[in-house]
């Protein structure tokens, strides 16, 4: 089927070749991202170098003490609620939404959210059958933005899938667009950028229910799935944590001490591998971000336009750096909300 929204592959060519033929190393990172978009485009995976786990856990002992204020908050996420062996995995209602119909729907929710959200992408959304796409869905993505900065665009790429994620999907992604027209460097500062994302997302299947007179338990579906991976990794984050604490009490850090110790603390080598495949500060992006969302829910559902003021701050000026202060500013206690979260959503799903 013909698409209605689709990126043209050409200008994407000719954008890439004029940023090569120029020799300029001004284009190097847009050269890499347009790559990168081409053979997504394309169907094929993108290839990214491997660090060496070893060479993980070492850089991760190293940046280890400037993340101890995440980490507490996620032990204390860690010890509320549920624990989740594995990430759920809903089986949703059909629901056939056109790629005109999902960009229409998003553009009626960031209207209900106020100007500063609506406007920032009106211009956007106006183009968007130029700049978005939605692809047959496959494990090379959940959604995502490709920003090329020389020329100031953005390319926003989700799953194409039939049921109400293609929609939710799409707000969560709109959202970083968003974050990029009112701040340049949010790329710089990951949980600020997915905090305002996260909590989109969960305002936005709450507003898809009642737009779409739908069964609750189909919108609760996608935001318990959100939360159940979120939990799984919070609890990766402590084994990996536990690791690096194992490690830092090695004399020395041979990679056969480091393999000895493996063994001492019955860590298997494939869990190994597959949790320093990622850098420890990675892990902690979705997190802080996810409980900070879960609050901003809490004080939208009590007071919209206020929530979305304080979202307005930490978009323009928040940054990972400063981001405990900024909720200082607004009493916010992170974990504070999270059991109800947890147990609204289980009641809607009867779990």
């Amino acid at each position: 089927m013909e698409r209605d929204y689709k990126i043209n592959l050409s200008y994407l060519y000719s954008l890439r070749n004029a940023f090569m033929n120029s020799k300029n190393k001004k284009y190097d990172d847009d050269i890499i991202t347009l790559n990168n978009l081409i053979n997504k485009l394309k169907g094929y995976e993108v290839k990214r170098k491997k660090i060496s786990p070893y060479l993980q856990l070492e850089t991760d002992a190293i940046i280890k003490p400037y993340l101890d204020a995440f980490y507490q908050q996620v032990k204390v996420f860690n010890s509320i609620g549920s624990y989740f062996e594995e990430p759920l995995v809903p089986k949703y209602k059909s629901i056939l939404l056109t790629d005109i119909d999902v960009v229409n729907l998003a553009k009626e929710f960031f209207h209900e959210q106020g100007s500063f959200y609506y406007y920032s992408i009106s211009d956007y959304l106006a183009h968007g059958n130029e700049r978005m796409c939605f692809f047959k869905p496959n494990n090379l993505s959940e959604g995502e933005i490709n920003i090329i900065r020389n020329t100031d665009e953005v390319f926003l790429l989700a799953p194409n899938y039939r049921n109400i994620t293609k929609l939710s999907i799409t707000i969560h992604e709109l959202q970083h667009v968003i974050d990029y027209y009112n701040n340049p460097e949010f790329s710089l500062n990951p949980v600020i950028s997915e905090t305002a994302a996260l909590f989109m997302e969960m305002i936005g299947c709450d507003w898809i229910n009642k737009k779409l007179d739908l069964n609750p338990e189909e919108t609760e579906k996608r935001k318990f799935s959100v939360y159940s991976i979120v939990k799984r990794e919070a609890l990766d984050v402590e084994s990996k944590t536990d690791i690096i604490e194992s490690y830092n009490e090695l004399e020395n850090h041979t990679r056969s001490d480091v393999d000895q110790m493996l063994i001492d603390d019955d860590i298997s080598d494939e869990y190994f591998r597959w949790a320093f495949a990622v850098p420890l500060v990675a892990n902690y992006n979705y997190q802080i971000a996810y409980y900070i969302a879960i609050e901003l829910y809490f004080i939208y559902k009590k007071d919209k336009r206020y929530a979305l003021s304080i979202l307005q701050d930490i978009i323009i000026n928040g940054s990972d750096d400063n981001i405990f202060c900024l909720l200082g500013k607004y009493n916010i206690i992170l974990n504070a909300s999270t059991l109800k979260y947890e147990d609204e959503m289980a009641k809607v799903l009867k779990i």
